[in-house]
C-alpha cells in the first residue's frame, strides 16, 4: 500500500483525488490546503480517516510515501523540492517549472525518487493509439496542426502559455522524436507559436477567449493524415490514394487518463522506472517553453 498525500485540494486537486480512489493499493492518508472548505471538500471524497492540514509540511511527516501536488504553479517547484528532499515521491501538476533554473533545481531533487508530470495528454488513448500507428504506418508529418481553445476564465497567475501550452507542447514531444521551438505570440489570454516536429511545420493555438471548447491534434503526413478530436473522443484516420482519401474511424477503448496517469506513477514508485512524462520528458518541454 502507498500513502499519498495531496496538496491543493481545489478543482483539479478534487478530480485528482477522485481518479486515485480507482487506482488500486493506494491510500489517501493526508490533505494540505490553506482553504477550510477545500480540505472539507477532500475528507468528503476519500469517506475514510484522512488528516487534514493547513500547512504543506506535514506531508513531509514518514507516514506519506508519495505527494501529489495540485496547488497554483507559483508554488510547485518549491513543493515539490522540499517532498523530494524529504524522499517523498512527487506526482507534480504541470507546469512544473516556469524558468530553466527552477527545472534545474528539480531535476536534481529528483534523483533516486520518482517525479512525474502530469502532462495528461500523454496518457489519453486516443494519442497512444496515434503514436503507435505512426509506428506502424512509418508516418513521415508534413504539418501538423494543435488547437486547445475555450470559453473560460483568465487567469491572472499564469498566461495561457503556462496555463494552457503544455498540453499541445507535450503532445508533440510524445509523437515526435526531434522537437525545435521557432517563434511564439503570447497574450495573458491566447498562444501561439510555430515549432518543427521531425521537420514538419507544426501550429500551436491556445486561448482562452473562444466560442468552443477544441481539444484537436492534426497529423498530415506524405501518405497518411491522423486527426485526434479529445472532446468527441474520436481518432479518424485518412490514407492518401491518388486524389481521394480512404477514410476510417478505428473503436478505441477509453480509459480515463487520471488513472491511466496515476497508475504509471504506483508503478514507477514500485519498480524505480522512470514515468512516461517523468523527468526526461518534463525537461524537454520546460526547455522547450522556455525557449519560446
Amino acid at each position: 500500500m502507498i500513502n499519498i498525500g495531496f496538496s491543493g485540494g481545489g478543482y483539479w486537486g478534487s478530480n485528482l483525488v477522485r481518479a486515485a480512489l480507482k487506482v488500486p493499493d493506494v491510500k489517501i492518508v493526508g490533505i494540505a490546503d490553506p482553504d477550510p472548505g477545500a480540505r472539507q471538500r477532500i475528507a468528503s471524497l476519500v469517506h475514510g480517516d484522512i488528516n487534514t492540514h493547513s500547512r504543506f509540511d506535514y506531508l513531509l511527516s514518514d507516514k506519506v510515501d508519495a505527494v501529489v501536488i495540485a496547488t497554483p504553479p507559483a508554488f510547485h517547484v518549491e513543493q515539490a523540492v522540499a517532498a523530494l528532499k524529504n524522499g517523498k515521491h512527487v506526482f507534480l501538476e504541470k507546469p512544473p517549472a516556469m524558468n530553466l533554473p527552477d527545472l534545474d533545481r528539480l531535476l536534481e531533487a529528483a534523483r533516486g525518487q520518482t517525479l512525474l508530470c502530469d502532462y495528461i495528454l500523454c496518457y489519453n488513448e486516443l494519442i497512444r493509439f496515434a503514436k503507435g500507428l505512426m509506428k506502424e504506418i512509418s508516418f513521415v508529418p508534413v504539418i501538423t496542426d494543435l488547437k486547445w481553445t475555450n470559453w473560460g476564465i483568465v487567469r491572472h497567475d499564469v498566461d495561457a502559455w503556462w496555463s494552457v501550452g503544455p498540453h499541445p507542447v507535450s503532445v508533440l514531444c510524445f509523437l515526435f522524436r526531434q522537437i525545435e521551438m521557432g517563434w511564439c505570440k503570447r497574450g495573458n489570454g491566447y498562444a501561439r507559436a510555430h515549432l518543427l516536429a521531425d521537420g514538419a511545420s507544426s501550429l500551436i493555438s491556445a486561448t482562452w477567449h473562444h466560442p468552443e471548447k477544441r481539444r484537436q491534434v492534426e497529423l498530415v503526413g506524405i501518405n497518411h493524415s491522423i486527426f485526434v478530436d479529445d472532446v468527441t473522443r474520436k481518432l479518424t484516420v485518412m490514407k492518401h490514394d491518388n486524389m481521394n482519401g480512404r477514410i476510417s474511424v478505428p473503436p478505441i477503448k477509453y480509459s480515463e487518463p487520471l488513472v491511466n496517469a496515476l497508475s504509471d506513477f504506483v508503478k514507477c514508485v514500485r519498480s524505480g522506472e522512470e514515468p512516461v512524462t517523468g523527468p526526461a520528458m518534463i525537461e524537454k518541454v520546460t526547455r522547450l517553453m522556455c525557449n519560446a
